[in-house]
């Protein structure tokens, strides 16, 4: 290797690796493989029991009949709105690159999905997840499937490898805004399934999930409210039932 072969690819590299550290906190990343014994009898915790978010499990054979039900949910959410699937999705397509570099570029499943089939997984994806923050598994479209699925939901879209963006839910709730009660039932309902041990509780801790969720969002809810930090205790009636919010306990 010549000198100046050597400079140029000192580089790239080092852009390459520049560009990977300032996407690390929006990044999607895959289960290590050297903690997959973690992940439970038959990585129960690790591939989706339900439904695909995103594209590192899309496509497995037995995840194809939610595949169906996030058109459903779409086309209802589009219809029922009077917005325009054009609309919706132009919007999606304009962000899927940025979308798809948060996401490991050498897994095989990234490479084999075309722009177009990127941007059309954010957008059914992205619509059943903001289906699902309001609508929870009560929902007739949900509670259609063949299995009860209302906890596995929540078991699948809380897994490390079955995210999308926040960036596509940003875009998703400038046409669909969210209301604060029903973020805090959908807390709850997560908190349940760890106390259910439905989904394990070192996997919300070590992810931050819960904390890393409502933080985003309060700042789409209440933009450019500051954290409070004085760990005040608050209630908050949601559902018809009553919790305590801690606010600016970050433990």
């Amino acid at each position: 290797m010549t000198l100046e072969a050597l400079k140029e690819r000192l580089h790239k590299t080092a852009e390459r690796v520049q560009t990977r550290i300032s996407m690390s906190p929006a990044m999607i990343h895959k289960f290590p493989r050297r903690l997959r014994g973690l992940g439970g009898e038959d990585n129960r915790y690790v591939v989706p029991g339900v439904v695909a978010i995103g594209p590192y499990h899309h496509g497995l054979p037995h995840l194809q009949e939610m595949e169906e039900v996030k058109h459903a949910v779409a086309y209802t959410m589009c219809r029922g709105s009077g917005r325009s699937v054009d609309d919706v999705y132009g919007k999606i397509v304009s962000i899927a690159s940025d979308a798809r570099r948060c996401y490991d570029a050498d897994d095989a499943k990234v490479k084999g999905l075309s722009d177009a089939e990127f941007a059309t997984m954010m957008f059914l994806d992205g619509c059943f997840l903001r289906w699902f923050m309001s609508s929870g598994d009560d929902d007739p479209l949900l509670k259609g499937c063949a299995i009860s699925a209302g906890p596995s939901f929540l078991k699948d879209i809380s897994m490390l490898e079955n995210q999308i963006p926040w960036l596509v839910l940003e875009v998703l709730m400038e046409f669909w805004p969210v209301d604060m009660d029903s973020l805090v039932y959908l807390a709850t309902r997560f908190l349940l399934c760890v106390k259910e041990k439905m989904v394990p509780s070192w996997i919300m801790r070590s992810q931050r999930f819960l904390h890393t969720f409502l933080e985003k969002c309060r700042h789409v809810v209440v933009p450019g409210q500051k954290t409070n930090t004085d760990g005040e205790t608050r209630s908050i009636t949601s559902h018809g039932r009553n919790f305590s919010v801690c606010q600016g306990d970050d433990r």
